[in-house]
């Protein structure tokens, strides 16, 4: 039997020391979710004493996250003490380097609005260019877990910023701290200081021959019947809606002259021509979906039938023209003749 690599803790405050003493490894990172209720810094003092090696990040949250429980979230009474905890043994994790960078929100964290946007996203940037990480970042073996703090109103901020900063070429993952409802806090602990204000990024490099992939989870809950526009009663009428707009354009076009038919761009139709094309291939081999595929091949039929309208009428007044030129010439001959 494998050892185990990654071991979660779901635990009351009171009994966390012991928890910590049963992990089957040491790990080298542990990432948390605490309650608000609670104090963080008794739940360091606990990690940092079973793990004085680990490092680690932790956040406030409105609801810890965890597998192991019944539901995707905990239980959140009037007030909790619960504390979720993920750790990653060094056959998982092979190092870890922890930063935290400000987010420019003092004014935000205060509700009023000091800095327009360009000036706040060039402040996170300079500090986002001033922050040092020795452990080399490769996308295909590194990982960047960030935890922002939640009432900065800074995630796309900094997004922005890093972007533009183009540093730390690997995936982010990650989320914002939550608290109580009263939105007065949110706290992130990076394993040496307890935060606000701030995004904490944990580098991770994985140990060799480990892979990583990325699953994206929302709090949400079924709330009944769904509505499918592709279901409904008017969708099936689509096909008639579109017989009926094209149609005066075609018998249009019918009865034009070939003059008129040059003036439309067949290059644009020959567009719509290979969209309706797609949607209907993707329609047979995917979705395989009867009425969708009905709608989109009559869409298709009626650009067929314009683009070959206007390929037909465009050949006719080639004809025409190269026709005209055969007779000037064959009367020039003839008076030249005589």
């Amino acid at each position: 039997m494998e050892p185990k690599q990654v071991h979660t803790i779901k635990s009351k405050i009171e009994n966390l020391a012991a928890m910590l003493v049963d992990s089957p490894f040491s790990p080298s990172f542990i990432t948390g979710y605490v309650s608000p209720h609670i104090e963080v810094r008794d739940v360091v003092k606990e990690l940092k004493y079973a793990f004085p090696d680990a490092k680690f990040m932790l956040c406030s949250t409105s609801g810890e996250l965890c597998s192991d429980n019944d539901t995707l979230y905990c239980d959140t009474p009037e007030t909790w003490d619960n504390v979720v905890l993920q750790m990653m043994s060094p056959e998982v994790i092979q190092d870890v380097e922890i930063v935290s960078i400000p987010l420019a929100c003092e004014d935000l964290k205060q509700g009023v609005v000091e800095k327009d946007m360009t000036q706040r996203v060039a402040e996170i940037r300079r500090n986002i260019m001033a922050t040092r990480v020795s452990l080399p970042i490769d996308y295909r073996d590194t990982l960047a877990y960030i935890l922002f703090d939640g009432l900065s109103a800074s995630e796309s901020f900094f997004l922005d910023a890093l972007y533009s900063a183009d540093r730390f070429p690997c995936l982010f993952v990650g989320g914002s701290a939550g608290g109580k409802l009263d939105f007065k806090d949110t706290w992130i602990h990076d394993g040496t200081s307890l935060l606000q204000g701030h995004a904490s990024i944990a580098f991770l490099k994985l140990a060799p021959n480990v892979k990583f992939g990325v699953f994206k989870s929302q709090n949400f809950e079924d709330q009944g019947p769904a509505f499918r526009v592709d279901k409904c009663l008017a969708y099936s009428f689509l096909p008639i809606a579109n017989s009926i707009a094209y149609f005066p354009q075609v018998a249009k076009l019918y009865k034009s002259s070939a003059e008129e038919s040059r003036s439309m761009s067949l290059s644009a139709w020959f567009m719509w021509l290979g969209g309706s094309l797609i949607s209907l291939m993707y329609g047979i081999t995917n979705l395989h979906d009867p009425l969708f595929c009905f709608v989109s091949g009559v869409g298709l039929a009626w650009n067929v039938i314009t683009v070959a309208l206007i390929m037909w009428k465009r050949r006719a007044d080639t004809f025409a023209r190269l026709s005209s030129v055969t007779i000037n010439k064959s009367e020039e001959q003839e008076l030249l003749g005589a």
